[in-house]
């Protein structure tokens, strides 16, 4: 079997059945930025041309208040230009090429204008809808000018963190949607009583402390959930809509939960992580690799028999695995478990491969035959120790000959501290971390606030960590990374874990 049949199988990517076009809608978040360059043109058409609902970009003010959409107010990560947007011209905005970074296939790829993305149309008819993420409120007016100034009516949700800029949305008749990382009463509250249009949480458990079935007056919205277990826990706590970058995992799931109704407590498919260890480097093979024997459960969702098909897809890197793939014939809502060798890597982190179970069944009585694609991603992971002695992580080397290098993580009563402990050969070092979802940076030492309650937190929570810096010979800045999660884009794979020790 190959995972690209899968693929290519002749689904509809907006799903067959009775979930199309139905809440929760799903939104490409920055276009499909694992397929081309993220916030571009070719990365909205595509996200459209598999049939999302509609698109989730950032916007930003240009030199001369321009309205144009990218990410980073800096045009360093994804047009290797060290300047800062607000300084570019009209001349030098259109210079840009945002492409070139991602692949060769996008060289030349410009930065959108508001008014380009406004203006695209969805390949299976009709006008998608759009969730703009404001990052500079000089552009309130603009956005509202250039909606009313279309000629067809674009549904447009805008989003901000502050709640100033929320109620000055509401003002300009927009709709308003106050951006929260966890929701909580007093930010639903807020949004209630100033009549906002929606909240919208930015990590993927954001809305599992307010119940499913609780009424607010306005949309729930949930932004940048991935991977397959994320997007089924948060399609079930009654939210409207998603963003996430993988727009295709998304409507298969949502295609699911319409077939199986409310009953289904679990996603079909799981696998434990795969865990990575530090000193695995063998020559020339980097240090993003394993030998695994993880577990994969299954089950049959439906009260039907089905055919399962499971295989291994692999997306970046080599690996071989024993005993996949694999032909299942499962009883009406079967369960089994099985063992499988993996064994393989890559240099860097990021397209983890993935198991592909299609499901296939049958005629009966309401029903027609039907098949559904669904995966699971197995997880490469690292683990780290907030603790009161000094715990050394090893960076990554993510080419051949690259030096060791290496940080330290310290805790300090409620914080840990990060420290550039060996920079393999960088000047200037610059510590990154991603924690919680958040993310922190400083100089060589950064000090970071632990999350409430993370003692009791057994697994711990997301966390990565790294540095920039400049080669000694001068050259372009490199980044040395512990694990996946760094830069904060889907390319850069997942965070590891940062477990309770002992407090400082």
């Amino acid at each position: 079997m190959d995972g690209r049949r899968f693929e290519h199988s002749g689904m509809n990517p907006r799903g067959e059945g009775p979930d199309s076009g139905r809440p929760p809608w799903v939104f490409g978040q920055r276009g499909v930025p694992l397929e081309a360059p993220e916030n571009t043109l070719a990365s909205f058409e595509r996200a459209l041309e598999l049939g999302a609902d509609g698109l989730h970009y950032d916007l930003r003010a240009a030199g001369r208040g321009e309205p144009v959409v990218m990410r980073d107010s800096t045009c360093l990560r994804t047009a290797e230009v060290s300047r800062a947007l607000a300084e570019l011209s009209p001349a030098e905005l259109a210079a840009l090429d945002v492409g070139a970074w991602f692949s060769k296939d996008f060289v030349g790829e410009p930065v959108p204008y508001l008014e380009e993305v406004l203006t695209l149309q969805g390949s299976y008819g009709g006008w998608p809808m759009h969730f703009v993420e404001l990052h500079d409120g000089e552009l309130i007016g603009e956005l509202r000018r250039t909606q009313q100034s279309l000629g067809q009516p674009i549904s447009l949700r805008v989003g901000s963190v502050r709640r100033d800029q929320c109620l000055e949305l509401r003002d300009a008749g927009l709709a308003s949607v106050l951006m929260v990382r966890r929701a909580n009463k007093s930010d639903l509250l807020f949004a209630r009583d100033e009549r906002l249009s929606a909240v919208a949480v930015t990590v993927a458990d954001g809305w599992s402390q307010v119940p499913a079935e609780e009424s607010w007056p306005f949309e729930r919205w949930a932004l940048g959930a991935e991977s397959a277990e994320e997007l089924f826990a948060v399609m079930g706590h009654g939210i409207n809509a998603l963003s996430t970058s993988e727009v295709t995992r998304a409507q298969n799931i949502r295609r699911l939960m319409a077939l199986c109704g409310d009953g289904l407590a679990e996603y079909p498919l799981r696998v434990s992580e795969l865990p990575v260890a530090s000193g695995t480097n063998r020559a020339g093979s980097g240090d993003w690799l394993g030998d695994w024997k993880p577990e994969l459960h299954v089950s049959n969702p439906f009260p039907y028999p089905v055919r399962l098909a499971l295989e291994l897809f692999v997306r970046r890197g080599a690996f071989d695995a024993q005993g996949l793939p694999v032909l299942l014939e499962l009883q009406a809502r079967e369960s089994r478990s099985l063992e499988f060798q993996l064994k393989g890597g890559s240099f860097s982190p990021g397209g983890d491969p993935l198991i592909l179970g299609l499901f296939e069944w049958g005629p009966g009585p309401g029903r027609k035959a039907g098949r559904l694609l669904l995966e699971t991603t197995l997880r490469r992971v690292r683990q780290a120790r907030a603790d009161g002695r000094s715990q050394r992580v090893e960076m990554l080397r993510e080419r051949p000959g690259q030096a060791a290098a290496s940080m330290t993580v310290l805790r300090r009563v409620d914080s840990i501290v990060l420290r550039v402990e060996n920079a393999g050969g960088l000047q200037d070092v610059r510590a990154l971390a991603r924690l919680d979802g958040q993310t922190w940076s400083g100089g060589a030492v950064v000090r970071i606030p632990l999350p409430a309650g993370f003692d009791d937190l057994k697994r711990g929570v997301a966390f990565s960590c790294g540095f920039w810096g400049r080669p000694a010979g001068g050259g372009a800045q490199e980044l040395r990374r512990w694990a996946g999660g760094l830069p904060a884009e889907p390319r850069s794979g997942d965070a590891g874990w940062l477990v309770p020790g002992q407090r400082g």
